[in-house]
């Protein structure tokens, strides 16, 4: 579950010691998926292209494009019709297959649930650019970097489930955990239309300041996490959380406005989804979904 919130910390301290060194030039192009106050924003994200294919009663596996990169998922769905659905977006290196237990026990509490494989786990391949690279492409040639398009692959993935039948498009949470999380906490703010957010384990970057500014923000939930209301947001997180230490996600929570809640996981959770959070988790879901 390190992997890439570590790989973040390196890219980011990369790029200030990068940037210390010379100016920037950001005005170069204006890029039009970023509003005036360093959001993005994807309001019209087009149809989904998707393959469904069936594994065994009640589990599909999906592969959907998001700006021409095949998404791998898999999609578990009960027998009752108009149910609500959960978008789970797991912790860096962790794939779907890994969610499969808790995908199972919540459909059996009613709820369909798509798990993906983001970019670079599982099934889903990408090679990511060297962080310069991809920096020098934000600022000067309006191209996306790889966490910014793992934000869009959850958003197209709620336009996915919004399109699968049986599920009831106007009931449609996402939970994330860690870095799927952050990603997670993003998406929500840009699509106004996802009911209510789950976060696992996860906070934003904090303030960032000067040249990396423009990019963080971009990326950073704290910068995002207030435009979630009037939807609710749960935050659940260990106070010895040995990877997102707790003081990070109650900053982020600070910022978010009402509803919210932020809830101590009992040990021996330490980081991520644990067995002794689940009842909590349902008790969540059903308080979002009846909203």
């Amino acid at each position: 579950m390190k992997t890439l919130n570590i790989a973040i910390t390196i890219t980011i301290g990369f790029l200030l010691l990068f940037a210390a060194g010379r100016i920037i030039n950001s005005q170069i192009e204006e890029k039009n998926w970023i509003d005036p106050n360093g959001r993005m924003v994807f309001p019209d994200r087009g149809e989904v292209k998707f393959t469904q294919t069936q594994i065994s009663e009640g589990k599909y596996k999906i592969v959907y494009d998001s700006k021409g990169t095949d998404i791998h998922a898999h999609l578990y769905k009960p027998s009752v019709t108009n149910a609500p659905a959960v978008i789970i977006a797991p912790a860096a290196g962790a794939p779907k297959e890994g969610q499969e237990d808790f995908a199972k026990w919540l459909v059996d509490q009613g709820y369909a649930v798509l798990v993906l494989d983001q970019r670079e786990i599982g099934e889903t391949k990408w090679t990511a650019p060297d962080p310069q690279t991809e920096y020098d492409a934000f600022m000067q040639k309006k191209k996306e970097t790889t966490e910014q398009l793992m934000i869009y692959d959850v958003l197209k993935a709620y336009d996915l489930m919004s399109q699968i039948e049986g599920v009831d498009e106007n009931n449609i949470i996402l939970e994330g955990e860690s870095m799927g999380g952050r990603f997670a906490m993003v998406a929500a703010a840009i699509e106004p239309k996802i009911k209510g957010i789950i976060v696992i384990s996860s906070s934003g970057y904090g303030t960032v300041t000067g040249p990396l500014k423009e990019y963080v923000d971009t990326i950073n939930p704290d910068h995002y996490v207030n435009l979630i209301s009037p939807r609710k947001l749960v935050m659940l997180h260990s106070p010895t959380d040995s990877v997102v230490p707790a003081i990070l996600a109650q900053e982020t929570y600070e910022l978010a406005k009402e509803p919210k809640e932020f809830i101590e996981m009992p040990k021996p959770c330490n980081h991520g989804n644990c067995d002794e959070i689940r009842d909590t988790l349902l008790e969540k879901l059903e308080e979002i979904h009846n909203s």
